[in-house]
């Protein structure tokens, strides 16, 4: 044999010595290397094992963050564990100022009109400003509407703004306010709505210096004149509260529901079927417009100004279909 045959076999059997004492005394697990592989299988699977009792030890609900589920086998990887979801906190003052869906204005254009007549008076720019505090005006009835405990007791268990639609076709700004009497357009000054969204009553729901705010600016009109298309009609009450001769426009009782009626019976079921939560911020503001200032009180015959309440039917009336009678309990 050649000499350098010789050196070649020992090569390579040198070479296949080295390769079986590295696969003997090494494995790779996870990237690193172990000495004695049945010590490194017997490692990894106390690791798989180890993983697995974890994972099963560490299941929870899934966490939920703003309506999103969250996996919790990722709660231990990111700090979600410390976020509480808080909803908004809704109050007639937030109503007041939440912004309008522009579907809900869409909805509301397909089953009103509103537009403004030539006698109004008002610029086109004026218009718009009328029409959008109307649009503010009706949403905001109809949220406030949603929280009520029981119906409004005029709408026949319907809410706010499907009555108001089956009372009325759409709304007309003119130079005077006023109604048919049967399902067509009711009439709104729309230099009255002007002036108040001027003085600053369109985000405020009482101002005690003006003694007067949103509802009675801008809701109650809507609601006074849409009353009319019902049928219902105003009367004259007797002396004192109307001389001889006069001419009165009144509600005959509370029962009736009349169109000054049913403002005062909105402000009540405001105070007593709303819940707390929601009254907490403006309800001294509705006291102070519905047991001082409130106009409508006057042209309801039964209403007794010196004793600040109505007739003993009426209260009896209101007490049964509200749980309390008129005046600050």
């Amino acid at each position: 044999m050649k000499k350098s045959t010789q050196i070649l076999i020992g090569i390579t059997m040198m070479a296949v010595i080295v390769t079986g004492v590295l696969i003997t005394n090494t494995t790779l697990i996870k990237g690193q290397i172990f000495g004695n592989p049945r010590t490194a299988i017997e490692q990894n699977k106390r690791t798989q094992t180890s993983s697995s009792d974890k994972i099963k030890t560490d299941k929870k609900a899934p966490m939920v963050i703003n309506d999103i589920s969250v996996p919790s086998n990722l709660s231990s990887n990111y700090p979600l564990t410390n976020l509480t979801y808080k909803p908004p906190v809704i109050t007639l003052d937030s109503i007041l100022k939440e912004q309008i869906p522009q579907s809900w204005i869409d909805q509301f254009n397909k089953d009103f009109s509103v537009s403004a007549l030539p006698v109004a008076g008002l610029t086109t720019e004026e218009e718009e400003e009328v029409i959008n505090i109307i649009y503010r005006a009706i949403y905001t009835v109809s949220r406030i509407d949603s929280y009520f405990k029981k119906p409004l007791p005029w709408t026949n268990g319907k809410s706010y703004y499907e009555w108001l639609k089956e009372s009325i076709k759409g709304i007309a700004l003119d130079d005077s306010s006023g109604s048919l009497g049967t399902y067509d357009y009711i009439h709104i000054k729309g230099g009255t709505y002007l002036d108040n969204i001027k003085k600053g009553l369109a985000d405020q729901w009482y101002n005690k210096q003006m003694g007067k705010g949103f509802f009675d600016s801008f809701i109650a009109l809507i609601t006074h004149e849409a009353r009319h298309n019902n049928g219902i009609n105003h009367t004259t009450c007797p002396n004192p509260k109307c001389q001889p001769g006069e001419v009165c426009k009144n509600d005959f009782d509370l029962q009736e529901m009349g169109a000054f009626g049913v403002d005062v019976i909105f402000l009540h079921w405001i105070k007593y079927m709303l819940p707390e939560s929601i009254t907490q911020d403006a309800m001294q503001d509705f006291d102070n417009f519905q047991y001082k200032g409130n106009s409508y009180l006057d042209s309801i015959c039964t209403y007794d100004e010196n004793t600040g309440t109505f007739g003993e039917e009426d209260n009896k009336w209101l007490k049964n279909i509200s749980g309390y009678s008129y005046g600050i309990q």
